[in-house]
């Protein structure tokens, strides 16, 4: 069996991060768990001691590099990007080629910035506590959407959605009448994914923590090939080629049909 965590990392204002475990066997599809109630779910107030809380984050994610590779939903190799070497474009100030590629959105803006630096402060805490440079052996960046885009799936308009799976094991809107519920559902449906049972409120945070779980297995793309994808997007955008890609960038060429989902307590691993 194979296992693969995948984490979907919002800053510490907000309870929407979440974190989700994959496995994989020879004879069956991939089933993921997610993993509720673990410390990356915590509202922290920007008042509160961060070593604490930051001791506790470390420990989530040493257990979960002892089992399987992680994935992470949030930009982490920066390098150039604070300090571009002649620009030519003014999204080159504020994106990385990969993500102007994939329509990412600005690590150095409102909407990423506190995830960002969130990472950031957890990779060099992992550095300082004798992990290593784990980004590309153990530790990896993915985008979600940027896999769904790939695949050639719909990747719009279910952000901020839910669903439940019903008794006629079909996905339907959490909230009738929600445009962003029935995006969700709609392409829960379309992947042919599955609930071992009920589940109500399925978030669009627990499904990006899905996919970021299910890069750890096949038809991915990443290292040469990403950097020629990256290269042809922007030539044919106008922007000519010669770009790198980020260390330790995943993405999921095809999505995995006949997922089947369910929802553990993070205790339950530990």
């Amino acid at each position: 069996m194979k296992t693969s965590f995948g984490l979907d990392l919002a800053g510490y204002s907000k309870c929407k991060s979440a974190l989700a475990r994959a496995t994989i066997s020879k004879d069956g599809p991939p089933t993921v768990a997610i993993l509720t109630r673990s410390v990356f779910a915590q509202k922290v107030d920007g008042k509160n001691r961060l070593p604490g809380h930051v001791a506790g984050e470390i420990e989530c994610l040493r257990t979960v590099l002892n089992e399987g590779s992680l994935f992470i939903d949030v930009p982490i190799d920066l390098r150039g990007l604070l300090s571009p070497r002649n620009p030519q474009f003014v999204w080159q100030l504020t994106k990385r080629p990969v993500d102007q590629a994939f329509g990412g959105l600005p690590p150095l803006a409102d909407r990423l910035g506190a995830c960002v630096a969130r990472m950031q402060n957890l990779r060099k805490r992992l550095l300082t506590n004798g992990q290593g440079n784990l980004l590309e052996h153990g530790l990896f960046e993915t985008y979600p959407a940027g896999s769904l885009k790939l695949a050639g799936k719909n990747h719009g308009g279910y952000k901020g959605g839910r669903a439940r799976y019903s008794q006629e094991h079909r996905w339907q809107p959490s909230r009738e009448g929600n445009d962003r519920d029935s995006a969700l559902a709609a392409l829960l449906n379309n992947l042919q994914w599955t609930a071992d049972g009920e589940i109500d409120g399925f978030t669009d945070d627990e499904f990006d923590a899905a996919l970021c779980a299910l890069t750890g297995f096949d038809h991915r793309l990443c290292g040469e090939d990403l950097r020629e994808e990256i290269n042809r997007r922007l030539a044919e955008s106008g922007y000519g080629n010669g770009y790198s890609a980020p260390r330790g960038y995943v993405l999921l060429k095809e999505i995995p049909p006949d997922v089947s989902l369910c929802r553990r307590r993070w205790a339950e691993l530990e």
